[in-house]
């Protein structure tokens, strides 16, 4: 039995503007019907050979992470939800993820893999996991590497060795990501795989790694899961001791520097979605060779990834390009461009940062609501909420906000008080207070919230409680 890892950090900045830091590429349905998180999870459950998931995401993606589990036809109750207080790199992402299989089983084998990959036939890859956890088991930490169809200068590279009569390499060099002539003469070696990022390995194995190589980074991380405490469905760890870990891959940190490294390759489709280009090349295209997404109308146009969100986009004429539309952004770019998203980012950083932070409509389990208005001191959003849903009971500890309603009824709970609201009805909650909606009627519920008080969001200062 195999405990599937699934990492799920990163901005995914390269596939701005759909990709934003409260919403990354991971949460998002770029292809089919499914985010990539939800496939990854998918790709391992109902399945005989795999426990429930371990999944480690970012502490402020945490209702967006269970929104996505929730939406699965598949039982996930036991799954673990690790939060990360801050961004501390999959060294120890990985670690924390170890320390809770081992508490149950130190000889426990992890399928380490991150939420935003592609994989074009989970049973190929089910076979190579098979030579993955031989190699596992004889206590060797295992890399997965991909067989380049072609001279990629994006990835970084394994370099291998002697291949085991049981069908694993070993490792002779992890090199860094190679110019174009370079990583021509990789793929005509025969010797050099593309670096995966997915791992098998027993949990006590890379305990031992980690002690071994990295023991500062072991003990931050170690003191922080062992004040680890159970919050709703989430396991949140002590902040103070994981901000002191290192900053560092698990590349960089263990498996460049350990001895007992092996390598599986994977001769399939794989794709880590790194780019608008990346995600080009794996969907499908019309006779034009044109990837069509939304309300699109186009005329004379060839080889082009164009993507409508929430208006109608067209082009006339165009070759080659990337074209990207959301409600508060566009992106037009050259597909030879692609990784040059990534610094395009960090300049709007300081022009533009709220157009990195969220989306203009966003979407949550008992519906969605859109920023109007952002201001010093203040916000003004559209709210809909579904019929039958409900936001758990919370309060805030600064901020105080009021409810206009525009359609609808709103049951409201206010401490120990259920009352109804109605259209042109409006009610105003001070700090402190726990408060609920719900929406017990047939009809959306529509209203407009304006929330007053430092800082631009409510996470800032939240309180979510046990849903009544």
């Amino acid at each position: 039995m195999i405990t599937p890892v699934i990492l799920s950090g990163g901005s995914g900045s390269r596939l701005w503007p759909l990709s934003r830091a409260q919403s990354p590429k991971q949460f998002i349905a770029l292809e089919e019907k499914h985010s990539l998180l939800q496939s990854s999870v998918l790709r391992f459950s109902n399945h005989q050979d795999f426990h429930n998931p371990v999944l480690v995401c970012a502490e402020k993606h945490r209702f967006l992470m269970a929104q996505q589990l929730a939406e699965l036809e598949v039982d996930l109750k036991k799954a673990a939800i690790i939060l990360e207080p801050c961004a501390r790199n999959t060294t120890a992402a990985i670690l924390l993820a170890a320390l809770y299989i081992a508490q149950s089983d130190p000889q426990g084998l992890m399928l380490v893999v991150p939420s935003d990959q592609y994989l074009e036939n989970s049973a190929d890859f089910y076979a190579y996991l098979e030579t993955a956890v031989a190699a596992a088991s004889q206590d060797l930490l295992v890399t997965f590497g991909i067989k380049p169809k072609a001279a990629h200068t994006g990835y970084g590279y394994i370099q291998t060795g002697e291949k085991n009569p049981v069908g694993f390499y070993d490792v002779k060099a992890f090199v860094e990501k190679p110019n174009l002539s370079k990583a021509r003469a990789f793929v005509a070696s025969g010797q050099h795989f593309i670096n995966s990022g997915m791992f098998v390995f027993k949990a006590q194995t890379f305990l031992q790694a980690c002690i071994d190589l990295e023991p500062e980074l072991y003990h931050c991380v170690k003191q922080a899961f062992s004040h680890a405490k159970e919050d709703l469905d989430f396991i949140r760890i002590d902040p103070a001791h994981f901000e002191k870990a290192g900053n560092v891959s698990v590349d960089y940190a263990i498996m460049e520097r350990s001895k007992n490294i092996a390598m599986v390759p994977l001769d399939m489709v794989w794709n880590d979605i790194g780019s608008w280009s990346s995600l080009y090349e794996i969907a499908k295209k019309d006779t034009q060779g044109n990837v069509i997404k939304g309300d699109v109308c186009i005329e004379d146009v060839e080889n082009c990834y164009i993507h409508a969100t929430d208006r109608v986009l067209t082009a006339v004429g165009v070759r080659d390009l990337m074209m990207v539309e959301t409600g508060d952004a566009v992106l037009v770019a050259h597909q030879d461009h692609a990784q040059a998203i990534k610094h395009l980012v960090e300049n709007l950083q300081d022009k533009h940062p709220h157009v990195l932070k969220q989306h203009k409509r966003v979407y949550r389990p008992w519906g969605y609501y859109e920023n109007l208005a952002l201001g010093g001191g203040f916000r003004v959003r559209y709210v809909c909420m579904s019929p039958g849903e409900k936001i758990l009971l919370q309060s805030h500890q600064y901020h105080r906000k009021s409810w206009n309603i525009l359609s609808g009824i709103a049951s409201i709970h206010l401490e120990n008080k259920i009352e109804n609201y109605h259209q042109e009805q409006s009610l105003s909650i001070d700090p402190g207070v726990k408060h609920q909606v719900c929406n017990e009627s047939t009809e959306d519920l529509i209203m407009l919230e304006f929330y007053f008080g430092p800082g631009e969001g409510d996470d800032e200062d939240i309180m979510r409680y046990d849903a009544r």
